[in-house]
């Protein structure tokens, strides 16, 4: 949904409104008049005005380009505001005709990009800019640096590389506390309170204890607004109303709903709540409160408003479609959420109708404009000699390649005979390889259909016992593995990893699988399963395969679990909020060492704390930059992630290993297993 754009550019307007009048004392009084003229007019006037500006001298063309690209970015017309930003700072120096124009139109790009999901090209403008606001050490500089740099931060958060982004949100904010801003005037002391909160909302969307962190940081900002001279009155309440919902929204998102709900009783006690304009601000403290009738009563609201306006089915509202369906869902209507998810089906086609014809309706202008230009500088250009000079080189070059192309195909035709013949044995030798290939191919199929067909994929369905997991091998197979019996009352299951990839592993892990259904039907312990499997493996081990293995034993009726880690990765044991690694003895991997004696652990009970179980696959997958997934990230994503069933926790984990890896192969296997006794 649009939503943070529109509050973005509702605050935009407020600040525009709250900015003191005036203009250079070398403008004439009719300049001044002119000036006077542009502010109040809307956005079609102030473009025609700009336009008489600049052709009657009052106005260069960068400054004239620099005030379109802030008009267009208010209208939404982001192509167009590209379109002039760009000029605007290609052109003669902006920043040394008028700085101010030049930090608003980087500004402007930034959040274009922002707006239009363009986050390398977001970072690259943001990147720029900060150089150039670098280089002046006026306080203007010192709050629109803090300003970029918040949202580079808030950009760095999108794409996920979350510790620059936290250096940078932490940069901006202590720029702008060290400027000092309580008793300045409400403009400067605004973008900082402004940058504050935008750093914070996007906090709570990946890291809600950073933003609970930062709230007094927004109080802070708060207070020096308050003790701002000229603050408008409204701006008071409009500011409090701001911090309060804030806080709402964030307490709810971290289930602290006392606290939340104890300022969301004092953001309604604002003006701004009481006059009922306010009414689409609360939508997400809704939402992370679950009160989902108060939600689809802003959903009702704003499709209301659409119908009277006579706006067709747009993308905004087919999001707020989206909304509506999830809290139809959560609500357990699902009549309703089957109607809903129907009209969201029949209009796609024309919400994609609706976005092309608006794309199309703004590169028209944009065409349109481009043309003129073109047309004014063909008008300018001496272009009888230019087309004299490019006739004479264009007629010099035919030659010249007439010339060379007759040399070579004479030297060409000489070794067609030898170089044809070499075609034909190498096409026959082509035909030999692409047959020996797909019949590799075709064999690498079929086991690897074999060796998925050897781990469960079908999980028992038992009260009390909720069981998941996922292989997903690196190659064609693998070598990494799972497994689970129920015998009556108790569980055993298994999760491990085999050295090395490809055939090898997938025949190793064969025999360990073997190995474990043997044993468990026997019904040992877990250490007395890996020392008598270790025993086994290493016999006639020649190649020096292991593998990493961890088993487990639960009784089903008390949740006390038995098991035995054998060089694996420790699981994670806990729920919302509280999981943490299990403290485990490692012992040595299976198949290395002959005779060793393992040593297997207990706990009481793992009643009610999920018990999740995966391959280094997870935390050491790559990105395109080689960062790894890693065990913060991990423990990050599962204290996060609410607990519905382990299905769930396991889609969630592969779907964030995914979106990390981005466009980089995967470099292992990636096998995840999760339960819960209840």
């Amino acid at each position: 949904m649009k939503f943070f754009r529109f509050v973005l550019l509702f605050l935009a307007v407020v600040f525009a409104a709250c900015q003191k009048g005036g203009v250079s004392q070398r403008q004439s009084a009719e300049s001044q008049k002119a000036e006077e003229r542009v502010r109040h007019a809307d956005g079609e006037e102030q473009l025609l005005s700009i336009d008489s500006l600049e052709q009657n001298g009052r106005l260069s063309e960068n400054v004239a380009n620099a005030r379109r690209t802030k008009i267009y970015f208010q209208l939404q017309q982001y192509r167009m505001a590209e379109y002039y930003g760009a000029k605007a700072l290609k052109g003669t120096n902006l920043f040394t005709e008028d700085p101010h124009a030049y930090y608003e139109t980087c500004q402007s790009l930034v959040s274009t990009a922002m707006d239009n999901g363009d986050m390398k090209k977001g970072l690259e403008r943001a990147t720029n800019c900060l150089k150039q606001m670098r280089q002046d050490d006026t306080p203007e500089a010192r709050m629109q640096e803090a300003k970029i740099l918040s949202r580079i931060g808030m950009i760095q958060m999108r794409i996920g590389r979350m510790e620059e982004a936290f250096r940078n949100c932490e940069e901006s904010y202590q720029i702008f506390k060290d400027m000092k801003l309580a008793g300045k005037s409400f403009n400067e002391v605004y973008m900082w309170y402004s940058s504050v909160g935008e750093m914070i909302q996007h906090f709570v969307i990946c890291d809600v204890p950073r933003a609970i962190e930062w709230l007094p940081r927004m109080d802070e900002a708060f207070e020096a607004v308050m003790q701002a001279s000229d603050i408008p009155p409204s701006m008071k309440d409009y500011c409090l109303s701001k911090l309060e919902l804030t806080k709402a929204e964030i307490y709810a998102k971290s289930d602290q709903r006392a606290e939340a709900l104890k300022h969301f009783q004092a953001y309604q006690e604002t003006d701004i709540a009481r006059s009922g304009e306010d009414w689409i601000s609360p939508m997400n403290y809704y939402e992370n409160m679950g009160q989902w009738k108060n939600a689809l009563a802003i959903y009702d609201r704003w499709d209301s408003l659409a119908q009277a306006q006579g706006i067709p089915f747009n993308k905004e509202q087919q999001q707020v479609a989206a909304m509506r369906f999830h809290a139809e869902q959560a609500m357990g209507d699902r009549a309703k959420a089957l109607k809903t998810a129907q009209k969201i089906v029949e209009t796609l086609n024309s919400v994609d109708s609706i976005s092309y014809e608006a794309d199309a309706a703004q590169l028209s202008v944009l065409y349109e404009t481009q043309e003129k230009e073109l047309k004014i500088a063909e008008q300018q250009a001496a272009l009888s000699q230019q087309r004299i000079i490019a006739i004479v080189i264009a007629v010099s070059l035919l030659f010249l390649f007439f010339v060379i192309f007759m040399y070579f195909r004479l030297r060409a035709a000489r070794r067609l005979a030898t170089e044809h013949a070499k075609l034909l044995t190498a096409y026959d030798q082509l035909e030999e390889t692409t047959a020996a290939k797909e019949r590799i191919e075709s064999e690498l199929r079929i086991a690897r259909d074999i060796q998925m067909s050897m781990v469960p994929s079908i999980f028992p369905k038992r009260d009390g016992l909720d069981l998941y997991a996922s292989m997903i091998p690196a190659r064609e197979v693998g070598g990494d593995l799972y497994n689970y019996l129920v015998e009556s009352d108790t569980l055993y299951f298994c999760l491990g990893d085999v050295s090395g990839k490809g055939v090898p592993a997938s025949l190793f892990m064969a025999q360990v699988m073997r190995l474990f259904r043997t044993m468990a039907g026997q019904q040992m312990k877990p250490a007395e399963m890996c020392t008598r499997m270790n025993a086994v493996l290493c016999e006639d081990n020649e190649q020096g395969m292991f593998v990493t293995f961890f088993v487990g034993v639960v009784n089903l009726t008390n949740g006390h679990l038995s098991f035995c880690n054998a060089g694996h990765n420790p699981p994670v044991i806990g729920g919302l909020h509280d999981g943490d690694f299990m403290d485990v003895i490692p012992n040595a991997p299976l198949g290395l060492w002959p005779e060793l004696e393992y040593e297997g652990e207990e706990l009481d009970t793992i009643k009610n704390r999920p018990l999740f179980l995966y391959t280094d696959g997870l935390t050491e997958a790559e990105n395109t930059s080689q960062e790894q997934f890693g065990d913060e990230r991990l423990l990050h994503m599962l204290r996060d992630t609410r607990y519905e069933n382990a299905r769930q926790v396991i889609e969630t984990l592969a779907e964030k290993v995914a979106q990390h890896r981005g466009d980089a192969e995967p470099n292992d296997d990636l096998t995840m297993l999760c339960l819960r006794i209840s």
